[in-house]
């Protein structure tokens, strides 16, 4: 309508200065000046409605965002309430010892940091306070925390499902999900910490015990990640790099043999027959379905250890008396070593060639 009103006002402004043009005269001033008051109403309505418009444009734009945040606040209290921190105690704990990338000019040793054996071979940091830290430290040196063996309880996330903790193995007790597992850490109740100790030891690994001599069965796992990343090398020159296999005089398994003078050496020979799975001698080699990148230790850690226990058919550490994990590289924080291991335990773990440096 508004258009209809504008267009004809113009045609009489228009058609008067026509007549003006051929002498033909003019059109009555009343009609004119209707004309003109006719245009700049409708000019004046038409801004309006333009303003208004926009102001409901902006209006919806808000009630959408306003909505979205509502919606996404819904969300996270519903995944909240689905969670919640549970006591549950470590199947051991393990202390970690790490060479750094590079030595410290006053040679000051890295450390110990902690980790929480849960199911499925999952190691996830224990986070607890500086002083707490420090304490567990002590505890390890003087013999009262001992390393793959003593326990505590921790604190740990766990998933709720219909009111119900998710079952993950068939202790019966409550466990989070695997996937859940991966990621993330557990944390020390506040106060002292309080190590617990078997008087028969460690049952979970009661067939594993540290050996100081003779022949050590050593299993090196060559991990490739789901982007293709992988340490540089083929299995044929890791086996030569690790034992000798191809004729190279100087690696771990010969300085391991010489400095014990004859009393320590690292092996490919193992009491079961898995050649068929290997690589070369010595070396297996296994993809995992996660991201070097993005992926913590704990979730590479996790995923290669399933990814090799499926390929051999057994559980880690099965014959062997140590296992090697060789990474591409670390990447995010914390990633100023050059390899770790487990303290009294079966794994050290290597990122790019520091396996035979």
């Amino acid at each position: 309508l508004l258009s209809t009103i504008s267009s004809i006002s113009k045609m009489i402004l228009r058609l008067s200065t026509i007549l003006a043009a051929t002498g033909l005269g003019l059109l009555s001033p009343s009609i004119l000046v209707g004309a003109r008051q006719l245009q700049r109403s409708t000019t004046l309505d038409r801004e309006k409605q333009k303003l208004d418009g926009e102001d409901l444009s902006s209006t919806i734009s808000s009630n959408s965002r306003l909505l979205l945040h509502r919606r996404k606040k819904a969300q996270q209290k519903k995944e909240l309430s689905r969670r919640k921190l549970q006591s549950s105690q470590c199947k051991s704990i393990i202390a970690i010892d790490s060479i750094s990338q590079a030595m410290s000019d006053d040679g000051e040793e890295n450390d110990e940091d902690f980790l929480c054996e849960l199911v499925h071979g999952v190691t996830l940091p224990i986070q607890g306070t500086k002083e707490q830290i420090s304490q567990m430290r002590a505890l390890l040196h003087d013999g009262t925390l001992v390393s793959n063996e003593s326990t505590l309880e921790v604190l740990q996330e766990v998933e709720m499902i219909d009111g119900m903790a998710v079952d993950d193995d068939d202790s019966g007790e409550q466990q989070p999900a695997f996937s859940s597992l991966m990621q993330g850490s557990v944390s020390l109740p506040p106060g002292d910490v309080n190590v617990i100790n078997s008087s028969d030891g460690r049952k979970l690994n009661a067939g594993y015990k540290v050996q100081f001599e003779g022949k050590s069965p050593v299993l090196v796992v060559k991990i490739t990640d789901k982007n293709g990343l992988t340490v540089e090398g083929n299995a044929t020159y890791i086996s030569d790099k690790v034992f000798g296999t191809s004729g190279d005089d100087i690696n771990p398994a010969k300085g391991f043999k010489d400095c014990s003078f004859d009393k320590f050496e690292l092996t490919n020979e193992y009491s079961v027959d898995i050649d068929d799975k290997l690589s070369a001698p010595g070396v297996l080699e296994v993809d995992i379905n996660i991201s070097f990148e993005s992926s913590s230790q704990s979730a590479i850690r996790s995923a290669t250890q399933q990814a090799v226990e499926t390929k051999l058919g057994f559980d880690l550490p099965g014959p062997f008396q140590h296992v090697m994990f060789l990474t591409e590289n670390c990447y995010g924080n914390n990633c100023g070593w050059a390899a770790y291991a487990y303290i009294s335990g079966w794994l050290s773990l290597y990122k790019k060639d520091n396996y035979i440096k």
